[in-house]
């Protein structure tokens, strides 16, 4: 049973942003990226707005942990093994 259709959809669109940083390595997503047909850019830069979590602070830790502390990280590619001395830019 479904409490909150809002929590719901949290859910749903944290799975799709998770996969999609599972396949990119960064949540710095262009205007019309995707993941599982739903918009990740477009969700990820309203959490970006200040004070978007404000009465949320479920929604923020959801964000903070990780998918699983088990899971190992994805093997990294020769380009992107030179690219980790690099900061990460802001998205």
């Amino acid at each position: 049973m479904v409490w909150s259709l809002a929590d719901e959809r949290f859910q749903e669109n944290l799975v799709a942003a998770r996969v999609y940083f599972a396949g990119h390595w960064t949540l710095c997503a262009p205007r019309l990226a995707s993941a599982l047909d739903m918009p990740v850019e477009q969700w990820l830069s309203d959490l970006r707005r200040p004070g978007a979590l404000e009465r949320r602070p479920e929604w923020e830790a959801g964000i903070r942990r990780p998918a699983s502390a088990s899971a190992p990280p994805p093997p990294r590619s020769p380009a992107q093994a030179t690219a980790g001395s690099r900061r990460a830019r802001p998205c």
